[in-house]
């Protein structure tokens, strides 16, 4: 079996809604890539208490894994750290590692005049302020950014906190971060298909979808994809199924497309597409 993961996006940007959250729909992906399930996507304001809180929810529904983003910066409103801190029950310290990083990567800025070779001593307690980790933490190295991401074992599992830019979160994933999923999540598969149905509406599917989840075939989900009503447009079903062995998962995909495609004929439905989706490799390479 895999394991399960939760996202909790952080940041009064995302709520305002002055920024939008790309990072959850991204990191959805990558879990569900490796046949593994996301049972909670969040977004709460820069608030220890709110993180703290998150954090705790998603354990209790079931995941080993939760996935932050957000909240790692220099400045006053960046309170990721502290809430991991206070969530897992110890305190916030200098983390050598992680200082090391920071210093190394604002002396390369500094070389490409992109950040201040000589700063003050206020900038300089801010850009400390990225290496201050929950004790007990790992350093993720962050070398599109500067802002290490926070790797912390914790007694339901483990938490990943990683930047909010989008291009520095993918980069740690994708080069750092692999290894930690592949110890929380294991190493699953997921195939996917999308059905076009004859028919123009959603609602003459219901009774279909109910017989077909009826079956209790497997870990194979399905979902219909409501669209514009329109002389020319078909409602489309997505069917997922995951598991551990990919001999397994293709054969238990032909059966579920062979049942639904059953039980519309019933009601006189049609499949006339099916096309098959290939979901986003995961790296599984990359160790700190």
């Amino acid at each position: 079996m895999t394991g399960s993961a939760a996202i909790i996006v952080i940041g009064d940007e995302v709520l305002e809604g002055s920024t939008t959250d790309t990072n959850s729909s991204w990191l959805c992906r990558q879990v569900s890539g490796r046949g593994s399930r996301v049972v909670q996507v969040c977004a709460v304001p820069d608030d220890r208490e709110r993180i703290c809180a998150a954090l705790t929810d998603s354990f209790s529904l079931g995941a080993n894994l939760v996935l932050t983003s957000g909240g790692l910066g220099p400045t006053r409103d960046d309170l990721t750290a502290a809430a991991i801190a206070g969530y897992a029950g110890v305190p916030v310290r200098l983390n050598e590692p992680a200082r090391e990083l920071v210093e190394q990567r604002y002396a390369e800025l500094a070389r490409a005049e992109a950040a201040e070779a000589v700063p003050s001593d206020e900038t300089l307690r801010a850009r400390t302020k990225m290496a201050l980790l929950p004790e007990g933490a790992e350093a993720v190295p962050n070398e599109i950014g500067v802002a290490p991401a926070i790797h912390l074992v914790v007694a339901a599992g483990c938490i990943l906190a990683l930047p909010g830019v989008p291009g520095e979160l993918k980069y740690i994933v994708t080069h750092r971060g692999g290894h930690i999923l592949q110890r929380r999540l294991g190493i699953g598969h997921l195939r996917c298909a999308t059905i076009v149905t004859s028919t123009q509406e959603e609602a003459s599917l219901a009774g279909a979808l109910h017989d077909f989840d009826s079956c209790g075939i497997g870990d194979v989900y399905l979902k219909s994809r409501a669209r514009k009503f329109g002389r020319n447009v078909r409602v489309t079903v997505t069917l997922s199924v995951r598991g551990t062995d990919p001999g397994q998962v293709e054969h238990l995909l032909e059966h579920a497309l062979t049942l639904f495609g059953k039980t519309l004929s019933r009601r006189g439905i049609e499949v006339t597409e099916v096309t098959f989706d290939h979901p986003e490799p995961m790296h599984h390479e990359g160790r700190t």
